[in-house]
């Protein structure tokens, strides 16, 4: 909790600027941009609201604006025409497919400076190739929210089977294919031009093994 917070924290100093807004009784508006839908009541959203009243609680003259955006795709849109129309957020949310798009495009703030100055705030705590999804250089732009790793997991009983090898560790995506084909059953499989093994580009019942 007390690193989710700080990431939070680094974010909001990085981002405020000349275009925050002031509220009637004096604190300042941070805006921080995000998808999703206002009626989310899951658990991982319950953490993230209480992460915000901890904020507000331990920086009382901040006022933190969320603003829930349906849709990654129409979130991507719409962070980029709130830029060119310089409305934009003091903060957001990145995803790795789009990130690049706001990063070298020059329109995030350099956060390294604040982290240099923060000595209780370990960097190398994130794992480093999430960090390196938004860093340039020497600069970074953005700190791990969260991440979704991807795995693979297999049926070891149809791979004995068809005499093929189970995965291994750092295996190449021409390895992972070729493993692919030569399980993938084709009874299983109509059509034509499939690199998968199946001519119409299904999986069939032995693909879906090895890679479901």
């Amino acid at each position: 909790m007390k690193r989710f917070v700080r990431s939070l924290v680094l974010l909001v100093l990085a981002m405020v600027g000349g275009c925050s807004t002031i509220t009637g009784d004096g604190r300042t508006v941070v805006r921080v941009a995000t998808w999703g839908g206002a009626g989310d009541d899951s658990e991982f959203a319950k953490v993230e609201r209480e992460i915000f009243a901890e904020f507000e609680r331990q920086n009382p003259d901040i006022d933190i604006r969320l603003e829930l955006i349906p849709g990654s795709q129409e979130y991507v849109r719409k962070m980029l025409l709130n830029f060119i129309a310089r409305s934009e957020p003091e903060v957001m949310l990145l995803d790795a497919s789009s990130a690049a798009v706001f990063v070298d495009n020059g329109v995030l703030k350099d956060l390294t400076p604040i982290i240099a100055k923060d000595q209780s705030f370990d960097l190398d705590a994130y794992f480093p190739n999430v960090v390196d999804i938004a860093r340039r250089g020497d600069q970074v732009y953005a700190i791990p929210k969260d991440f979704t790793p991807m795995v693979l997991y297999y049926n070891r009983r149809l791979f004995d089977a068809a005499g093929v090898g189970y995965p291994k560790d750092h295996w190449t995506y021409e390895e992972f294919l070729d493993a692919a084909k030569r399980r993938t059953d084709p009874r299983a499989c109509t059509g034509s031009n499939s690199p998968t093994g199946c001519p119409d580009g299904s999986h069939g019942s032995g693909m879906r093994a090895a890679t479901c």
